[in-house]
């Protein structure tokens, strides 16, 4: 095989494939910092290569109630028991181990980006919504070979 195809959201370790809706519907991408690090919706190789360089080359995928509503895969997700689930913000962070004040500073701001329209940071086109209903939901992403080619 002379190629290879990396998607950026698969959960290590067990290899479940994370469907790029789950992002395309408004979920962020956050390093174990709590920060963005990417356009979360550029192409896959760009992606991988951001989360790779993040601390243990892993990422959390990040998102509320609304957006696990808008996408049926979700519920899959969740009745096998893949997602990490609190009532707030500050629960979610205390879960993942991360920096409780630095999550809420990137929610809060990806939200005025949301509502803007406008993401300052890295790009991103579409934001569908804020994430801003409880409950809150994270799922432990790292790039794996997709396609061999």
């Amino acid at each position: 095989m002379k190629e290879i195809q990396i998607h950026p959201t698969v959960i290590p370790h067990d290899n479940h494939l994370i469907t790029e809706a789950v992002r395309g519907n408004g979920a962020i991408l956050v390093n174990k910092y709590g920060k963005r690090f990417v356009n979360e919706l550029d192409t896959r190789d760009v992606v991988s290569q951001a989360e790779l360089k993040q601390k243990d080359g892993i990422s959390f995928l990040l998102f509320d109630e609304n957006i696990r509503k808008s996408l049926k895969a979700i519920e899959k997700y969740d009745d096998d028991g893949l997602l990490l689930k609190a009532k707030t913000l500050k629960d979610l962070a205390k879960t993942l181990e991360i920096d409780e004040k630095e999550l809420l500073k990137t929610i809060e701001t990806y939200n005025q980006f949301a509502i803007s329209g406008k993401d300052e940071d890295f790009g991103r086109k579409s934001m569908k919504s804020k994430i801003a209903i409880s409950y809150f939901y994270a799922v432990k992403v790292a790039p794996a070979v997709h396609y061999t080619m």
